[in-house]
């Protein structure tokens, strides 16, 4: 995986070896957080989450920091910590093989609820769908139905 000037060092190192640990993601993620609060920008939800397949830190920042930072500016704040720091650790991470076989296994444990899901948003599902038809059929519903989203019910990805 090609990485962009200014990546730090760290990142680097974790991803020489082609795989990418918890540790390693969670080192990543915590120098970017870090960034972005040392630039003033507000991060919540940063703890560790299990209940997907592999453990995550699924955090959220605010959209500006007022009177400090307009909108366009605190996203490329972010959007630089975020690349410096843990950007290619974190989809390295996300799509190890071990990951994806975490979230097939996972996936086929909720199968059911979510194809409940899905036909409780009003879709006809193929008892027979393949799992990722079910998926692409769950990313379309996202696009026109304002109920909840399946892969948040049921955790899946």
């Amino acid at each position: 995986m090609a990485v962009g000037a200014g990546v730090d060092q760290t990142q680097i190192d974790a991803l020489a070896d082609g795989s990418v640990t918890f540790d390693e993601y969670e080192q990543a993620i915590r120098a970017t957080i870090t960034c972005m609060r040392d630039a003033g920008i507000e991060v919540d939800d940063d703890q560790v989450d299990y209940h997907r397949p592999f453990p995550e830190i699924p955090y959220t920042f605010a959209g500006e920091v007022e009177g400090v930072l307009d909108g366009d500016q605190t996203l490329a704040v972010a959007d630089g910590c975020i690349e410096t720091y843990s950007q290619y650790v974190d989809m390295a991470y996300q799509t190890d093989a071990a990951a994806q076989e975490a979230i097939d296994a996972y996936f086929v444990q909720v199968r059911d609820e979510f194809i409940a899901c899905l036909e409780d948003q009003g879709q006809t599902v193929d008892p027979d769908a393949t799992d990722d038809e079910l998926r692409q059929a769950a990313v379309a519903a996202m696009a026109t139905f304002d109920g909840p989203n399946c892969f948040t019910v049921t955790g899946a990805r």
